[in-house]
């Protein structure tokens, strides 16, 4: 395996740390003046109107939620970092202003949710916090799925004599 790209468990790592950031900034964004973000409720409530907290639709929401966060993200992270330039962490960010440009911006305004609360009350506001929530994302998922060569020389076990 070529050093320079993650391998799937560094990768798979990386993406939980990520999502793990990336939910706890999620929640914890209308203490920074942020509008309410839930995109369990938003994934779980796809087909009508946002699912009620720790409801079914909103425990599926939250599953979907976590298996693009920790899954599927970080693998097409793999084959796109061959692309991307920078160290581990640019990758990332690189990544996730990507995630944010395919996600944020074309597929909700295709879906129509970017004209639905809270996009209408605040629409600066949630275009920011999503694109920051994304670069985030994206800066996190680069630096600990690609750490940068020292640390990763560190990490590797020494051959026995």
């Amino acid at each position: 395996m070529n050093p320079e790209y993650p391998g799937v468990r560094a990768v798979l790592t990386g993406g939980l740390a990520a999502t793990i950031v990336l939910t706890v900034l999620m929640y914890a964004a209308p203490l920074a003046g942020f509008p309410a973000i839930d995109m369990a409720s938003a994934i779980g409530g796809f087909v009508g109107h946002p699912a009620l907290l720790f409801t079914s639709r909103w425990w599926m929401g939250m599953v979907v939620f976590l298996l693009v966060g920790i899954v599927f993200s970080p693998l097409l992270f793999v084959g796109m970092s061959r692309i991307l330039y920078g160290s581990g962490w640019l990758r990332g960010l690189e990544w996730g202003v990507l995630l944010w440009s395919a996600g944020a911006v074309c597929v909700m305004a295709y879906l129509g949710l970017a004209f639905h609360p809270p996009f209408t009350t605040h629409p600066q506001l949630s275009a920011l916090s999503s694109f920051l929530g994304n670069a985030i994302y994206g800066a996190v998922l680069g630096a600990v799925s690609m750490p940068p060569a020292a640390l990763r020389q560190r990490a590797l076990p020494s051959a026995p004599a």
